[in-house]
């Protein structure tokens, strides 16, 4: 019996994920490259297209459905991202601009980067047998998607649960949305390194303060040596991300809460129980339990967006 495989595509901030997974969720083959940066948007797409095809040869069966996950407002219908800030890119018709570029036919589905990574957990992970889950993506941003009732919530402009970009206090940091005191810019890459540059200054016998160029790495290691800096900036996340979740369960009262994406992987060691206990002071009656903030099971986000034939197969 022939094997069915399925090529998914993780556009990330940072990295591009490529990988062919069968229908277990193995992955088969893969391989990564990073985002390119001060390019433009075609020859971006012109990389995305040369990945699929170098990993296409790797292929031990024939390769048909290609799914393509995306940061930002993705419509599915059309295959256009509308807008993708960390990207820069605004209405880009990346369903057919990659199908174009491919020298074979392929049926390429595209979805917002964090609905695929839901998907991934409902068929393969933490979300399997449940009903009602918000997922988070904390990565060089910071994204959200939910599962109502056994469906994807995509709301009327596949604009739902853009979470990172709620604006909660009026005097905060200037988000690359053009907002300030958005979510993304304190529970995010970014909002690692705009925490560093706010806090330094203050804690100059901090050993991360003495670094001329840190990077998230070097945070996020100084917060296991309880440097001052580090923990300060790790406080701030456990704060705004207990006030996110706080709006995912008063609006959406799901059964879970599953943390994912390269740097919430990172981070959920450090965090969870100060994230669990701060949430537990908030709970109301009929919210779920702070046990129930759990790990993300799926670590190569290129996964979810083979999922995406399922959910369209189950519409």
């Amino acid at each position: 019996m022939t094997k069915t495989v399925r090529m998914g595509v993780d556009i990330g901030g940072t990295k591009i994920a490529f990988a062919l997974v069968d229908q277990a969720g193995n992955i088969l083959a893969h391989h990564r490259i990073p985002t390119p940066k001060s390019m433009i948007q075609s020859a971006m797409l012109d990389v995305i297209a040369q990945g699929i095809q170098d990993l296409a040869t790797r292929s031990p069966s024939k390769l048909t459905q290609i799914g393509i996950g995306c940061p930002g407002y993705v419509n599915m219908n059309t295959g256009v991202v509308h807008a993708a800030v960390n990207l820069d890119w605004k209405d880009v018709p990346l369903r057919d601009e990659i199908s174009n570029r491919l020298s074979d036919h392929y049926i390429v589905q595209i979805a917002n980067d964090v609905n695929a990574q839901l998907l991934g957990e409902v068929r393969f992970g933490a979300a399997k047998a449940l009903s009602d889950v918000v997922y988070i993506a904390i990565g060089t941003g910071f994204g959200g998607a939910a599962l109502v009732n056994g469906e994807l919530a995509y709301g009327g402009h596949f604009a739902s649960m853009e979470i990172g970009h709620i604006p909660l206090d009026a005097n905060g940091r200037v988000c690359t949305c053009g907002q300030v005191g958005c979510v993304e810019m304190y529970v995010s890459g970014i909002g690692l390194m705009c925490a560093y540059e706010a806090y330094q200054d203050q804690y100059l016998s901090s050993s991360l303060a003495t670094m001329e160029t840190p990077t998230t790495v070097d945070i996020l290691e100084y917060m296991k040596k309880n440097d001052p800096l580090a923990d300060i900036i790790r406080c701030e996340v456990v704060d705004w991300l207990v006030r996110t979740l706080m709006i995912c369960d008063r609006m959406l009262n799901p059964q879970s809460v599953i943390i994912g994406g390269g740097l919430g992987a990172a981070l959920y060691p450090l965090i969870v129980d100060d994230v669990r206990a701060s949430y537990n002071k908030t709970m109301l009656d009929n919210s779920f339990p702070a046990d129930a903030i759990v790990e993300a099971q799926i670590s190569d986000t290129a996964i979810g967006a083979t999922c995406l034939f399922e959910e369209l197969i189950s519409q």
